[in-house]
Parts: C-alpha cells; structure tokens; sequence
C-alpha cells in the first residue's frame, strides 16, 4: 500500500458494504476475500496491531478485476445468446 491511501480497517468495510437484500456483509465475508479470494482474486490487506486493515483503493480494484469486461465481446452472455439462435437456426433446418 502506498502512502497516499486511507487505510480502513474490516469493521469500517462492513459497515459501508450491504447486500443484495440491504443488510450488511458479514465481517467473515470480508476475511473469506482476504484469504481465500474469489475467482483466484483475493482482496489485499495489512496487519496493523492485530487488526487487519484495506483501502478503498484497493476494495475497488478487487471489484473491478471481478467485474467482466463490458467492452469484450465474448461476454458468457453475448455467447449464451448466440448458442441459442444457433440452436434455433439448426432447428429451423431440420437438424
């Protein structure tokens, strides 16, 4: 982490996240991403005196690298889409 970001520690993250459902994210979630990551993207923190500590930087940049890629067009729905008029054009022939 660099000089110029605002650490923040779990707590405060938790406390600014919610979910789909509007409660907030469980504070083992939030460890799970540190440790285990998701999609083998892992969430980086610092321990400060016991107490493990992110920025929003860097909780931004983890969300990011978990977000597709709007701009690529092999999106898996661009595809899913395409399979399905495919599938629709080989019934039409007769296949």
């Amino acid at each position: 982490m660099n000089d110029e970001e605002h650490l923040i520690s779990v707590r405060e993250l938790v406390r600014q996240l919610k979910t789909n459902q509007g409660t907030p994210v469980h504070s083992s979630t939030i460890h799970r991403w540190r440790l285990k990551g998701v999609r083998g993207v892992r969430l980086s923190c610092v321990r400060v005196g016991g107490r493990w500590f992110t920025s929003q930087q860097r909780f931004q940049e983890f969300c990011r690298r978990l977000s597709p890629d709007r701009s690529d067009s092999s999106a898996p729905h661009s595809d899913l889409v395409s399979g399905r008029l495919a599938d629709r054009k080989l019934e039409d022939s007769g296949w």
